[in-house]
């Protein structure tokens, strides 16, 4: 089994590296984007936009990243929300 993944930054870091092992590879990308990161096709974005991992060979991005992101509750601009339209806080408790 040989697994190959690359990371790449938004301030021009790249890493590549190969794996002979799934769990190998896993931690890797975990380490680089993060357990739970945003799935493109073919790619994987850390939450915060910086960092993007690709896979080749004999495993898949569904394989690094097999458990879903937990709901973190309803999304900005719904009833529920905790923010307002423009995505501040509705409570003055941040000042």
């Amino acid at each position: 089994m040989k697994i190959t993944v690359s990371y790449s930054s938004i301030d021009r870091c790249y890493k590549t590296r190969s794996f002979a092992t799934l769990a190998g590879a896993r931690k890797f990308a975990h380490r680089c984007v993060g357990a739970h990161p945003e799935m493109g096709g073919y790619y994987a974005v850390s939450g915060d936009g910086i960092g993007k991992i690709t896979v080749r060979g004999d495993a898949s991005l569904k394989d690094l990243f097999p458990e879903p992101a937990e709901d973190d509750g309803p999304a900005l601009g719904s009833d529920e929300s905790k923010y307002d339209d423009r995505g501040w806080p509705k409570s003055n408790s941040y000042l």
